[in-house]
């Protein structure tokens, strides 16, 4: 599909008059976007690919400065290696199947996995190397967001603590995330998460090599102020 340069969606407008849906990208706006959030954010960012995957996307994100992507499948990771190439995976769906496990490990180079059953854990023993990370995910309390996703993925405070704990015994570095939900518009569940994961972490005595914080951070869409 050919691309082409207008000055705004009227000029597109006037000069395709499309009779079919078009796709439009502000690459300079997603890179202000990025840029943004990478000033603001004390940590590593991650895009998470599932929310736009074209490849004007992802290389307007790397030119902003993105250098770490969460990814849910191997055709997302396939994507990251043909559109970027030098930029590092996370295979951040707590359900994966074993060939996924390998293939990601093995043809991709990913060494950050998540689970939230001792099932997950399990297969990534059996077919990710030794220096592969786990990632514990942990359910959180609901909060103002458009999408609970804690309802769907997510183990309970008592259960990732026992998770915490066998990461470690098997020797692989252990971490914790969570996710407060889809466009989250209240600052204090993000507190409120932060504070379950380092009760979880004291409960399990386990040393973590991060905190994923998720997503959730709200974009706007024309429907009231968003916090800053």
């Amino acid at each position: 599909m050919a691309s082409m340069l207008y000055s705004n969606v009227d000029a597109m407008v006037a000069a395709l008059a499309p009779t079919y849906p078009v796709m439009c990208f502000r690459p300079q706006q997603i890179e202000r976007a990025a840029r943004s959030f990478l000033t603001q954010f004390p940590g590593r960012v991650l895009y998470a690919v599932k929310c736009n995957p074209h490849a004007t996307v992802l290389e307007a994100l790397y030119r902003a400065g993105i250098r770490h992507f969460d990814t849910a499948s191997i055709p997302e990771l396939a994507l990251i290696a043909q559109s970027i190439g030098n930029a590092r995976c996370y295979f951040n769906h707590p359900v994966k199947s074993r060939p996924a496990i390998e293939t990601a490990y093995r043809q991709y180079g990913v060494r950050d996995f998540v689970v939230d059953h001792v099932n997950e854990l399990a297969k990534i023993e059996e077919h990710a190397g030794r220096d592969a990370a786990v990632q514990v995910r942990l359910a959180t309390p609901p909060a103002f967001a458009a999408f609970d996703l804690s309802t769907k993925f997510g183990a309970g405070e008592d259960e990732a603590v026992q998770l915490l704990r066998a990461v470690h015994a098997l020797g692989r570095n252990a971490a914790l995330s969570f996710h407060v939900g889809s466009q989250c518009r209240d600052p204090q569940a993000y507190a409120t998460a932060i504070k379950l994961a380092a009760r979880v972490v004291r409960a399990a005595s386990v040393p973590i090599s991060y905190l994923n914080v998720g997503g959730g951070f709200p974009a706007p869409y024309g429907d009231g102020e968003l916090p800053p």
